[in-house]
């Protein structure tokens, strides 16, 4: 077997443009994101050179080369930062193998065909996974770190409506108190008004403190989604915005996580749309199939544009990053004037 490894890793080497050349047609016929963007596209293509000169030096030394491990952990960072599900890059991955061994088997002739063959395939497939682990593991830490990030500044907002509405309130409030100590003897009129104005402004703090715990806790548990969107949107709007709440489905084909995670990233973007999109109709449908869930809000708000989504601050981010962790994809367009659409897409276990 030794005699044959050389000659082996030479073929790899000189073969590395057709393997490369055929790799990225291959990718582009798929549509593969990892394409469509020139960074990632040139990631993509430096690492599956890098793969397989690493696969040709095994080869030739039968001992494993020194991991070069800061671009897998690049690409891990730079596809989670991007969106880009991880199942691309398994994919990819069974790109390249099935690649090197359609340009490599036909060239290779006589008794130890076979055994090369073998060889190549068993070495590439070890280069493959320690690449896919470590920039798995980078992807994986790169979520984790912008769920901090989101949860962070959730922990910010909060600090804001207690300072801002709830503390500004009771102070207000008590200011009114002590003045109605000082007009009641002297003036009663005065000392009544200074009363109604504390009970209205505490009334008011309450809603506030209503609001922030509704935030704080997902719906004990989210046992319907339907109902759980319905009554934030009725906690959180006022009379100039419509909804209309659909789900269609069985929610028991997804898990209690996906279903509670499903609703937080509505409600964040229920939340933008009453903030931000000055809109007057929001629709929320959600769709729960065996395989699948699928949502979708849409509302005929002023819209922004689109290429400024990555600085639409955490709100996005989260949602995001709730998405990836269900393994599913969120996407967000829109247009200034025309409005904004927001689509979820959730594999779910057969059979859950």
């Amino acid at each position: 077997m030794e005699q044959f490894r050389p000659g082996l890793a030479d073929l790899l080497s000189s073969t590395l443009g057709d393997i490369l050349e055929e790799y990225e047609h291959e990718l582009w016929v798929l549509d593969s994101p990892l394409m469509k963007d020139d960074r990632t596209r040139m990631q993509c293509l430096t690492h599956a050179r890098v793969i397989v000169e690493d696969t040709a030096e095994e080869i030739r030394t039968t001992t494993p080369v020194t991991e070069r491990a800061s671009l897998a952990r690049d690409i891990g960072a730079t596809r989670a930062a991007g969106g880009v599900h991880p199942s691309e890059s398994l994919l990819a991955a069974g790109v390249l193998f099935s690649t090197v061994l359609r340009t490599v088997t036909p060239r290779l002739t006589g008794d130890t065909a076979a055994e090369q063959v073998a060889m190549v395939s068993v070495t590439l497939n070890a280069v493959l996974l320690r690449a896919l682990r470590t920039a798995a593991d980078s992807y994986a830490g790169m979520l984790l770190n912008r769920v901090h990030e989101a949860h962070v500044e959730e922990r910010r907002r909060l600090s804001r409506e207690l300072h801002d509405h709830i503390g500004h309130g009771i102070s207000v409030a008590l200011r009114n108190l002590e003045l109605h100590d000082i007009y009641e003897e002297t003036d009663a009129a005065r000392a009544a008004a200074r009363k109604t104005t504390a009970q209205q402004v505490l009334t008011d703090t309450i809603e506030v403190v209503r609001q922030v715990i509704g935030d704080l806790r997902v719906v004990e548990p989210v046992e319907s989604l339907e109902k759980a969107i319905e009554l934030f949107l009725q906690q959180a709007t006022g009379p100039n915005l419509a909804s209309h709440v659909e789900v269609n489905g069985d929610e028991v084909w997804a898990t209690t996580e996906v279903i509670e995670e499903t609703f937080l990233i509505i409600r964040e973007a229920l939340r933008n749309v009453i903030a931000h999109a000055s809109a007057n109709r929001v629709l929320v449908r959600i769709d729960v199939v065996p395989g699948e869930l699928r949502a979708l809000v849409i509302d005929d708000g002023q819209g922004f544009d689109s290429s400024a989504i990555r600085h639409r601050g955490t709100g996005v981010m989260s949602m995001r990053e709730r998405a990836a962790m269900l393994c599913g994809t969120l996407t967000l367009t829109s247009r200034i004037g025309q409005g904004t659409r927001l689509e979820l897409a959730v594999p779910l276990a057969r059979g859950t």
